[in-house]
């Protein structure tokens, strides 16, 4: 299901109308590139994109944590894992991953990397890798002990969870997305 640029950069125009076209059409070349490499539907990036930043590449979440498109977690990335407190002291080498994380096209990356990196975890883990089960690792949803990729860890083997209320609406838009495409 590989989509054309243009209908990339069309769905990318639907998460941030105000977007100039030179950049929905920059972005929507990295994203099916990055699809294609990868074997992800360029919608889900446009979609998790969307809950994630609305397509603002300068956006820093609340505790600073995240950042970019794709609100990547810095204390994850380069020099930045080194450091105690990347957030309230980051050493000069992690400010420089920082702002590199604001780069769209280097967020967009690691976004389709860290996709990639959940759907293979979520495989061995669970022995599934479907959109919402490795969607929770990405949304940060696997926090607690005995939680991984949308699944409980129960004395009979891995069981799924509901699908938490902010995954479903990256699933609703995805699916939106779909049904709206433009004839070609």
């Amino acid at each position: 299901m590989w989509r054309t640029v243009a209908v990339v950069a069309w769905a990318i125009g639907l998460s941030n109308p105000s977007l100039p076209s030179g950049a929905r059409a920059k972005y929507a070349k990295v994203v099916r590139t990055i699809a294609g490499q990868r074997k992800i539907d360029p919608f889900t990036i446009v979609s998790m994109v969307h809950n994630e930043s609305r397509w603002r590449s300068g956006v820093v979440s609340r505790d600073g944590e995240d950042l970019g498109l794709g609100q990547i977690r810095a204390r994850y990335i380069g020099a930045c894992r080194k450091d105690r407190d990347p957030v309230r002291n980051p050493s000069r080498a992690c400010r420089a991953v920082k702002a590199r994380l604001l780069t769209p096209i280097y967020n967009l990356r690691l976004v389709g990397a860290a996709i990639t990196a959940w759907r293979k975890l979520c495989k061995k883990k669970v022995g599934r890798a479907l959109f919402q089960d490795w969607l929770h690792g990405y949304g940060g949803m696997g926090r607690p002990p005995g939680i991984l990729c949308g699944h409980r860890r129960t004395p009979k083997g891995w069981r799924p969870l509901r699908v938490h209320p902010i995954l479903r609406r990256i699933m609703d838009r995805r699916r939106m997305l779909i049904r709206r495409q433009p004839r070609r």
